[in-house]
């Protein structure tokens, strides 16, 4: 538990919230259009470029509301087919074939970045339902198995689901209305990103590498921590009384990001 403290406050000293990570990247940005992002530089004023900048970045984020209301949909739609009854038995039979702790793993691994070459909502639900089922299942027959690994094998379906059939990229570089006007209509079709022999080579070479990989990522019986350890009240109430002071900390909890975003906007009005 120690080293896992270390590196716990070492994480949040120097990772805020990635809310706070999202606002930085926004304004760096918004700086870097400001000054490199416009032809004719030198006609306009620098704050009339950061003016123009802001606005576009006002107006421009409306444009992804259908976009983000698709991702959404196919989050929602993963869940459903992660919770219908068919999915939900496979997952239970699933769970409960492994003997050793590193087929758990790999098996874990290999249908959550299975399940994302067809869809990536469901592939990360049935990956972690997959992932929490079989740690409880293992845990009944006392088998231990490292629950963080476990659960980390649970999303590697991220690993791989750009490169399936629900690839955002792919999807929209084929349709001619979703590309911007520099493309000049020219499109990328399926064939040549989701269903070229590259992205197929590389897709089955993941299946393959990427379970393996976690399974020997396994630690020795001695270091393993199973699902049981971490239900223990002990071990949670010390995780949570850990006091960290940190940067990211400050962060979030600053008045002055507030102050700064709001008055940027107030200026780019």
């Amino acid at each position: 538990m120690q080293g896992e403290k270390r590196f716990l406050i070492l994480f949040e000293k120097f990772f805020p919230d990635p809310f706070i990570l999202a606002f930085f990247l926004s304004l760096l940005a918004l700086v870097c259009s400001a000054f490199f992002g416009f032809e004719d530089v030198q006609s306009k004023h620098i704050g009339e470029r950061f003016r123009l900048a802001g606005l576009a970045w006002a107006t421009g984020m409306w444009k992804f509301l259908a976009f983000g209301m698709q991702m959404s949909l196919i989050v929602l739609f993963g869940f459903v087919l992660a919770q219908a009854p068919l999915v939900t038995q496979a997952i239970n039979r699933l769970a409960s074939l492994p003997q050793k702790p590193r087929h758990a793993i790999w098996l874990t691994a290999f249908m959550a970045c299975f399940s994302a070459l067809i869809h990536w909502g469901l592939g990360l639900i049935v990956g972690a339902l997959l992932a929490k089922k079989m740690a409880t299942n293992l845990e009944e027959r006392n088998i231990k198995v490292h629950y963080p690994l476990l659960a980390a094998a649970g999303y590697s379906s991220l690993l791989v689901w750009h490169g399936g059939l629900t690839g955002s990229a792919p999807l929209k570089a084929s349709n001619m209305e979703n590309l911007p006007y520099f493309f000049k209509g020219v499109t990328v079709p399926l064939s040549e990103t989701t269903f070229s022999e590259l992205n197929g080579v590389i897709a089955f070479l993941s299946l393959i590498i990427i379970p393996l990989f976690f399974a020997r990522m396994h630690p020795n019986t001695e270091q393993v921590k199973s699902i049981g350890d971490y239900n223990n009240l002990e071990i949670e109430k010390s995780i949570v009384q850990v006091k960290i002071n940190s940067n990211g900390g400050g962060l979030e909890s600053s008045r002055y990001l507030p102050i700064l975003f709001s008055g940027f906007l107030l200026f780019c009005i």
